[in-house]
């Protein structure tokens, strides 16, 4: 993966994240208005993915790829969108059942999320490491089976709430204003984000991304201290990547093996841990079951963190992209994923 897609791998994936502990954090809050607040970190991490697929379809391009190869690449042909209309459940749930979310629902939320965030430390190894000439097959294929599934989880979501709001709301709750197929990657916005990335200069109706892909770029060039959040994101899945390594993600029915889904929903819950001050209390609480994987992830992501930050800076002038090869500082086995 050349640099310049390096700085978009990095942003992206910490945008993600962020996005699906918002998720894991409404699937646990008993907050009256988890269905809007899911679909809408559901539909934001699925169009954070689509620009990261967008831009990496844009460079393929401008390498004299073929558009019918990039859309074989992209899988456009069976891409799953959020829906427009979407059907409301044969099991109707009260205005009770809702304050919390359903049992049900909650559980295909954790699947869904642990299916996104195993992919994650996968694509950033390929982002660390060189020579591999795999990579663009290998990170569209990931990133399109992670948009997939976030489109699935955010129709699950309205279709929670079909009967209970307008349609107009619906839509903007689903953001589907904002969806950009695959079918028709890359946009003139992806070309943008890669001209700023490159350092060219874009077209006036794509200034937002091509001053979007600058910033990056300059920012990831400079010597500057690397955010601790950013480090910690990249050290979660370092873990998540070491904890999952040679193991398959699915079972012969391609579903995702629970073993799996525990440790990926274990290190986000660890994530939001180690994010915590001294004294502080963890934004909801955990059964005992995840309780006991968010910690022990915790104390994984504070071991790596050791090793990264050697001198205890937690940072301080440290680039990203050194914190990124200092994460993953062994290329990730994918052979069996």
């Amino acid at each position: 993966m050349p640099p310049h897609l390096r700085l978009a791998a990095v942003r992206c994936t910490v945008e993600v994240v962020d996005q699906l502990q918002g998720i894991l954090k409404y699937s646990v809050l008993g907050h009256h208005d988890w269905v809007r607040m899911c679909m809408y970190r559901t539909g934001d991490a699925m169009d954070t993915i689509g620009h990261l697929v967008g831009v990496i379809a844009a460079h393929l391009e401008r390498e004299g790829e073929g558009s019918r190869s990039i859309r074989n690449l992209l899988r456009s042909d069976t891409e799953q969108l959020r829906t427009i209309e979407p059907q409301s459940l044969r099991e109707g749930f009260t205005k009770y059942d809702l304050d919390r979310m359903p049992d049900p629902v909650r559980d295909q939320v954790r699947t869904s999320l642990a299916c996104v965030a195993v992919r994650l430390p996968v694509m950033l190894g390929y982002a660390a490491r060189f020579g591999s000439q795999r990579w663009p097959s290998r990170c569209l294929r990931l990133m399109a089976d992670a948009m997939d599934e976030l489109a699935g989880l955010a129709n699950l979501l309205a279709a929670v709430r079909a009967d209970g709001i307008g349609y107009e709301l619906l839509m903007r709750y689903q953001q589907l204003y904002q969806q950009r197929p695959r079918a028709g990657m890359p946009y003139e916005a992806d070309r943008d984000y890669l001209k700023g990335l490159l350092g060219l200069p874009g077209e006036v109706d794509g200034a937002t991304w091509s001053y979007v892909g600058r910033s990056a770029a300059g920012r990831m060039r400079e010597p500057l201290r690397a955010d601790p959040y950013e480090a910690k994101v990249m050290a979660m899945l370092a873990v998540l990547d070491g904890e999952l390594e040679g193991q398959r993600w699915a079972d012969p029915s391609r579903r995702l093996r629970v073993p799996v889904q525990n440790v990926a929903v274990g290190c986000l819950n660890g994530l939001e841990l180690a994010l915590l001050e001294d004294g502080e209390d963890p934004l909801y609480w955990l059964a005992e079951h995840d309780d006991i994987y968010a910690e022990g992830a915790a104390r994984a992501m504070a071991s790596r963190l050791a090793r990264i930050y050697p001198d205890g800076s937690k940072g301080g002038g440290t680039a990203i992209l050194d914190v990124l090869h200092a994460a993953f500082g062994s290329a990730p086995v994918g052979s069996k994923r």
